[in-house]
């Protein structure tokens, strides 16, 4: 069953506005403009994806960057923490399957206490 535009909108309306931008340097600001703008086009990329068990390799790359932490001695690995960027549209899919997968397990009485 395709994805509907109220699946799509509630993953985002739900998502982090102040998280980080992929390491594309795609925000979630602009994917919203854009679901806003043409939200067939936004649908038919996401049903594309799910119809053709795709997840396109592009956006299963992530960046990991290290954040120093405060006081630390900085030559030793553990004085950093490590953040990843992946890409929005990753986090998108990623998201909308996790929610239809939760639902269909609730529904079924599937997850355990």
């Amino acid at each position: 069953m395709d994805f509907s535009s109220d699946e799509i909108e509630s993953c985002l309306v739900t998502m982090k506005k102040e998280g980080a931008p992929g390491w594309d340097g795609w925000a979630l600001e602009i994917i919203t403009e854009i679901f806003d703008a043409g939200k067939e086009w936004f649908k038919s990329i996401l049903n594309f994806c799910l119809h053709h068990s795709v997840f396109p390799r592009r956006w299963k790359i992530a960046k990991a960057f290290l954040i120093p932490k405060e006081g630390k001695d900085l030559s030793r690995f553990k004085s950093n923490r490590p953040i990843s960027l992946l890409p929005i549209w990753r986090k998108i899919l990623d998201k909308v399957i996790t929610n239809r997968l939760v639902t269909y397990l609730e529904e079924h009485c599937l997850l355990s206490e």
